[in-house]
């Protein structure tokens, strides 16, 4: 344990092995990553206004697509960074971005006026 403290180590268990030391063996054990790039988004429809708006999580979340799509159920792609509108091919129609006020998101309970969304 002292050498650990001079070495800048950590033990990790009661047997004196080092953090390390764990490590390298459970790094032996892993398998390599799939060839194949495993998509973690979701693919999901939502109904627009007649602004062209939808909401997202039970109307947390306002979003505004273009007004072609006004009154319309759009195809949504749904990424961890961005809410995309595809059409039944799924070929990108447009990116949408959150509702914003002052160039800071917000959620639909904030704005100040309801356009049915």
């Amino acid at each position: 344990p002292a050498e650990a403290e001079k070495a800048g180590g950590h033990i990790a268990d009661d047997d004196d092995r080092f953090i390390s030391e764990l490590f390298q063996k459970d790094k032996a054990a892993l398998l390599p990553l799939p060839s194949v790039p495993f998509d973690t988004s979701l693919y999901t429809t939502a109904r627009t206004n007649k602004y062209g708006k939808f909401t997202l999580d039970k109307g947390k979340h306002r979003y505004s697509s273009s007004p072609d799509f006004c009154e319309e159920t759009v195809r949504l792609h749904i990424t961890s960074s961005e809410v995309i509108v595809m059409d039944s091919d799924h070929i990108v129609l447009s990116a949408v971005q959150p509702e914003t006020v002052a160039g800071r998101l917000v959620s639909r309970n904030e704005l100040s006026h309801d356009d049915g969304a």
